[in-house]
């Protein structure tokens, strides 16, 4: 899929808005956000005093900043770490900071910044229409719950989302590699559709023993991270960029090597299942951090599901139990990719019993 911003920036596009209109999608609209942009690149410029930055730390797409940062950071990252180290920023004297906890840009990449998002945001069909023309064709029938997409800076990650209908886009990542934010986008607005579809039902957390708990939150990782980078498939897009590239070739290695990933997928979550001293923070960094080698076995069952059910039934698993997904690749009569154990299908009987006995919708819907 070729992204038309690409053309856009090359004609040097100058105009903006003070901000994009929501872009209607099929029975949705799509928003965005960037405030987090606009507060904090005058200020990584040395300009606005610490009132702007105060300022600043009053925004929501800026606190997502800080609450991103706390799952590599952990309590090191706080509204007053981000506060000094933007008044260093503002000083000029960001270099000393010891061990920053935000990757803020340098100059020279705020200014490539600027110029995308002023093409962005005087043209946003043009990288909305081709996102929304994918996105469309796997939600759900009837989905219509809009989705807010917030560009922000400052953090590891390429694209994130906290299980609800807004994401976020690490701008500061992908500003020059234009196909590269158009799949990272599609990916996170299927997470915002996931997460308006799949909220976390009230109770089901206390009500399942600590290992049933920790197996399902596994599975449905699989299923969210798997199933979104099938839909913002790497192979289906096309660019030169140093991202796209490492989203392409990270795909193709966890392709070539499914049977591994497959076993280690199971590994973990037999540990999750049986084991209750066992700490799901390691095995969630092992899987779905780094290499994110659970995203290539997600990939491979939704890419099944899809060829063996059709593409509306994969969507239909938005509106399912995550254990839905691996019992549908299992049962897939011409299923390209490796089979599961006797032992998985054990834990998901284990964790569907478990799901019963509670009497709680685990999908309970928007």
């Amino acid at each position: 899929m070729k992204t038309l911003i690409t053309a856009a920036l090359a004609a040097g596009l100058t105009a903006a808005t003070a901000s994009a209109e929501d872009l209607p999608c099929g029975n949705f609209a799509i928003g965005f956000d960037f405030t987090a942009l606009d507060a904090l690149t005058p200020i990584l410029r040395g300009e606005g005093g610490e009132a702007a930055i105060d300022a600043a730390l009053d925004l929501p797409s800026v606190q997502a900043i800080v609450r991103k940062q706390t799952q590599i950071h952990e309590d090191r990252s706080t509204s007053g770490r981000l506060r000094e180290e933007l008044v260093a920023w503002q000083a000029g004297t960001e270099a000393d900071i010891e061990d920053p906890v935000y990757p803020f840009p340098d100059d020279e990449t705020l200014d490539a910044m600027e110029a995308a998002l002023t093409a962005l945001r005087a043209d946003p069909d043009a990288l909305m229409a081709p996102a929304c023309e994918r996105l469309s064709a796997y939600v759900p029938a009837g989905y219509d719950t809009p989705l807010q997409s917030v560009f922000v800076m400052g953090v590891n990650s390429a694209g994130f989302a906290f299980g609800d209908p807004v994401l976020y886009i690490g701008f500061h990542r992908m500003h020059d590699d234009l196909p590269a934010l158009e799949l990272v986008l599609v990916h996170e607005l299927y997470h915002g559709a996931q997460g308006a579809m799949r909220p976390v039902p009230e109770g089901l957390e206390e009500a399942l023993s600590d290992t049933d708990w920790r197996a399902l939150q596994y599975l449905n990782y699989g299923y969210l991270e798997g199933s979104a980078t099938w839909v913002a498939d790497p192979a289906d897009f096309e660019g030169d960029g140093e991202m796209l590239a490492y989203f392409q070739e990270r795909l193709a290695r966890g392709v070539n090597e499914r049977a591994n990933l497959f076993t280690l997928f199971e590994a973990s979550l037999y540990q999750l299942a049986n084991d209750p001293t066992t700490d799901p923070l390691r095995h969630y960094f092992a899987g779905f951090t780094g290499e994110e080698r659970n995203y290539n076995v997600g990939y491979i069952i939704a890419r099944e599901i899809e060829a063996n059910y059709g593409r509306e039934r994969l969507a239909e698993v938005m509106r399912e139990s995550p254990t839905v997904f691996y019992r549908l690749y299992a049962e897939a009569e011409n299923r390209n990719g490796p089979e599961l154990s006797d032992t998985f299908i054990g834990i998901l009987d284990r964790i569907d019993a478990a799901l019963a006995a509670t009497g709680i919708d685990p999908v309970p819907g928007p």
